[in-house]
């Protein structure tokens, strides 16, 4: 499965992944940005995050079933900017950092600013407030009172 068809993306249902925004893959992942999502293959699975301004979320193709994928930890540093990915800084490194730097880009800044406080909530936020834009006057408001 190469693409994320919309069907599946309405049939998966929220569980909780283990709380690490880049899984542990045996093979060095490939990256690539398409009109939809961030899509990460890998021999084991593949990973789509869903673009800000298309359809928000990120689903997990493993073992012949899609979910939606919680992450438990923060993905933004306090200022708002994407939290650079670890391990050694090869090929495989870069990739994965301009693959997320485009990705992240697309979420307006002030929005990434706003969540960037909430530390292992800010997946949580970024979802709301891409469902309900309401949400980001709220946080909002009760940051500055």
């Amino acid at each position: 499965m190469t693409s994320l068809d919309t069907r599946a993306r309405q049939d998966a249902g929220m569980i909780a992944m283990p709380s690490h925004f880049l899984p542990a893959l045996p093979a060095a992942p490939a990256w690539r940005l398409t009109e939809d999502a961030l899509v990460m293959e890998a021999a084991q699975a593949t990973r789509w995050l869903g673009r800000w301004d298309r359809r928000f979320g990120c689903w997990e193709w493993r073992d012949g079933r899609l979910n939606a994928v919680v992450f438990g930890r923060p993905v933004l540093d306090r200022r708002g900017v994407w939290l650079e990915p670890g391990g050694a800084r090869d090929d495989g490194w870069y990739e994965c950092r301009a693959a997320l730097a485009a990705y992240f880009s697309l979420i307006p800044t002030p929005i990434r600013r706003l969540v960037a406080p909430y530390g292992n909530r800010q997946w949580d936020l970024l979802m709301e407030i891409w469902r309900k834009p309401a949400v980001a006057r709220m946080l909002d408001v009760r940051r500055t009172t």
